[in-house]
């Protein structure tokens, strides 16, 4: 479930169909009949895995080609497709290796799977060779995976969003059609042949588009027929809970239940692509696989039978009517009240401008302390269970950058608060928090007997050299140009020797600060000296 600000009545929701790419399938041993290389140059090639064997990377095997074939759902080892790489001609699907990529195959070549032919939208792979596919070949059923629309009884070959299996529920497409001529029955496919409309020939429910199939004709639904998905239930009719096709009557459907036309609607509106939001109002990910059926809208402002606030968009349930909280009703989201939903779920009046606090609910900037109203979480009574809360997204008074007025250090982000103003501490400045400082470093001093600002240790974020306690401040090599997520420059270690206040001074990976407050290498790690290691034996080039 995912926690939102508010429900909005238009969202497009991008439903994507994932198109497979052609797979190879090979066989389980470099050594077969159809290679064109002699069986001891593919001995002393094959340094991985052979054709058939799992894996799960491209390193693994032999081909180099490590991949989810069919409807599989562990990866293995298969040849090379046209362009990929080779050594060999048997590395390839075409058997053709030219100047270390693999080649397409003509008529008659060689294949493993269409698409190792160079004319894939016309051929077919039959008894491992590409054959031109015949115009007189018997159209393919709905459902099924095609190349072209002549090969569909519809005369559609479509990418579609989803497949009906015989009885006409949803289900996912299959990603094979016939002609591989391998033991492998299948290769991928991103188009299937469309659905039939009424009227049309049919063998299964699977085969219409809409109703069913009766007699081997595709059929309008009738009241009362069992239904297992939206589509089967034809004209204004559902399926809905109940298993079966019905209309509804008039205004008798609630916000969200699916629906056949505006007038079954109380809203009087019947949507596609509607929100869903839980019993706490919040909107949360359709859980639907394949379909997205139209819903009845939310009742606007004034508009009534609602039943409580989550049928309402915006506004609170009053007497069955939808409106805005006034002050003293009890609210989840600021869209509830005429004014501010208070964080003890509370409508109240709008406060004063600058006395909101950090975290405390608002609804524009000048209302905040630190003068920036943004979306965050916020936990709230629940209107109908006030012994209960819950976290939900809305307007919060959020901390104040460097520069900003402040009461208090909670209102300052990555500062402190000194003077009423948000201010980053320096070296040596008392401070409760390592965001405080400068040097993104705040430790004990035990010579004050508080936390001070102190030189950054090994990789903290720095930028000029005397942030480091190393007094080297260098790039950051884990960060890429483009990286927002990481600090650009860090401090390097103290060097081998160099003086240490704790191990976090010294090369995290190879050193540590020793009795004597100097950085030496750690056991098994490179060295030159005895000294130069903790143990001080250096045997071999390698700490003892």
């Amino acid at each position: 479930m995912l926690p939102a600000l508010v429900k909005t009545r238009s969202v497009r929701f991008l439903l994507l169909l994932l198109a497979s790419t052609a797979l190879h399938a090979v066989v389980a041993t470099p050594l077969a009949v159809d290679t064109d290389a002699s069986s001891s140059l593919l001995n002393a090639r094959a340094t991985g895995k052979y054709v058939g064997a799992t894996c799960t990377t491209n390193e693994e095997c032999y081909s180099k080609n490590c991949v989810l074939f069919g409807g599989a759902t562990q990866k293995t080892c298969r040849r090379q497709p046209a362009g990929g790489p080779c050594v060999e001609n048997n590395n390839c699907g075409s058997r053709v290796c030219i100047q270390g990529k693999c080649s397409a195959s003509a008529l008659t070549g060689a294949c493993d799977t269409v698409s190792d032919c160079a004319d894939a939208a016309n051929t077919l792979c039959q008894a491992g060779k590409c054959t031109a596919s015949s115009s007189t070949s018997p159209a393919q059923r709905p459902n099924t995976a095609c190349n072209a629309n002549s090969d569909c009884a519809s005369g559609q070959c479509q990418a579609i969003k989803y497949c009906l299996d015989s009885t006409g529920k949803e289900g996912p497409c299959s990603s094979c059609f016939p002609g591989t001529g391998l033991d492998v029955p299948c290769v991928p496919s991103p188009l299937h042949c469309t659905r039939l409309p009424l009227n049309a020939q049919c063998t299964d429910n699977g085969d219409c588009s809409e109703g069913f199939c009766r007699s081997g004709i595709c059929t309008a639904s009738r009241t009362g027929d069992a239904c297992v998905s939206e589509a089967q239930c034809t004209g204004t009719s559902i399926c809905g809970t109940r298993g079966t096709c019905y209309t509804p009557s008039k205004g008798t459907l609630y916000p969200q239940d699916i629906c056949g036309a505006n007038s079954q609607c109380s809203s009087g509106r019947c949507l596609s692509g509607l929100n869903f939001t839980s019993s706490t109002d919040q909107i949360y990910e359709y859980s639907g696989k394949y379909t997205y059926p139209t819903r009845c809208d939310f009742l606007d402002l004034g508009e009534t039978r609602c039943r409580t606030y989550v049928d309402c968009d915006p506004g609170i349930c009053k007497n069955s009517v939808c409106v805005l909280g006034a002050n003293g009703d009890r609210c989840l989201f600021n869209q509830h009240c005429a004014n501010l939903c208070g964080s003890d779920g509370i409508c109240r009046a709008l406060p004063p401008k600058g006395s909101v606090l950090v975290k405390q609910p608002c609804t524009a900037d000048d209302q905040c302390v630190s003068g920036k109203c943004e979306t965050d979480f916020i936990s709230r009574p629940l209107p109908y269970n006030s012994g209960s809360s819950t976290y939900v997204m809305d307007k919060v008074c959020s901390q104040a950058p460097a520069g900003i007025s402040c009461s208090q250090d909670s209102d300052c982000q990555n500062s402190a608060c000194r003077n009423n103003v948000c201010t980053v501490l320096q070296l040596g400045e008392s401070c409760s928090s390592f965001s405080q400082c400068a040097t993104k470093n705040c430790p004990f001093d035990a010579a004050t007997g508080s936390k001070v600002c102190a030189t950054g240790a090994t990789r903290y974020p720095c930028q000029s050299n005397s942030s480091c306690f190393s007094n080297s401040c260098v790039s950051n090599p884990t960060c890429d140009a483009t990286s927002t997520q990481c600090d650009p420059n860090w401090c390097a270690p103290v060097a081998t020797l160099g003086t240490c206040r704790n191990s976090d001074d010294c090369d995290l990976d190879n050193a540590s600060c020793d009795t004597d407050s100097k950085c030496r290498i750690n056991r098994g790690k490179t060295c030159s000296a005895g000294d130069q290691c903790l143990s001080r034996s250096c045997i071999s080039g390698k700490c003892a």
